[in-house]
């Protein structure tokens, strides 16, 4: 069997590191592994994204579109991050949360959309059907009933929990549910995946 290794790796907003997957993939290209995607969102928007925001460098629209092309141009996707945990459906600001969302789709165009509220993910699917929605691990997946909770948002794939990457029996399970509804599984690998 022969397995590729698609790596997915935070965006920093930073040309240099973009150059160094390049090379990277470059290298690697006969090895089967190589970085297939980046994920980020800009700083200070309606919807949060689950990172540091004193990590991430701040840009304009404009600025992360033109990021984004550069991406593509290496042969590698970008996938835009929606990681807000709260209920949206009685949230005030329902506007705004349209009108981003309409920029990033319409405007951004991202390959795909990390997104970790269910309720995110429900107004999503109803105001773009073709959006790629990729379940977050801030959304907890941790089991293939959890996976199952989802189904109905038709995601392309699932970053499942971080403690799956040492729960084998279970994420052996999850991936199987996610092969039955036709989902990629990216596991996400962290300091606490180590094992002691």
């Amino acid at each position: 069997m022969n397995l590729k290794t698609n790596l997915v790796v935070p965006c920093h907003w930073d040309y240099n590191i973009l150059e160094i997957l390049t090379k990277q993939n470059e290298q690697h290209k006969d090895k089967n592994i190589a970085v297939t995607d980046i994920y980020g969102a800009l700083v200070g928007e309606v919807i949060g994204n689950g990172r540091s925001q004193c990590k991430i460098t701040k840009q304009s629209r404009k600025d992360a579109i033109y990021f984004r092309d550069m991406v593509r141009k290496k042969g590698i996707r970008f996938n835009y991050l929606l990681n807000n945990s709260i209920p949206l459906v009685s949230n005030p600001s329902l506007g705004e949360v349209y009108e981003y969302t309409d920029w990033i789709v319409d405007d951004f165009a991202p390959d795909g959309l990390i997104i970790a509220s269910k309720d995110l993910m429900q107004i999503i699917r109803k105001r773009y059907r073709k959006i790629p929605i990729h379940i977050s691990t801030i959304a907890g997946d941790s089991s293939a009933t959890d996976l199952e909770k989802f189904e109905e948002f038709k995601p392309k794939r699932v970053v499942v929990h971080n403690d799956l990457a040492r729960d084998f029996k279970n994420l052996e399970e999850v991936i199987k549910k996610a092969l039955d509804f036709g989902i990629e599984v990216e596991i996400l690998t962290t300091e606490s995946c180590l094992r002691k």
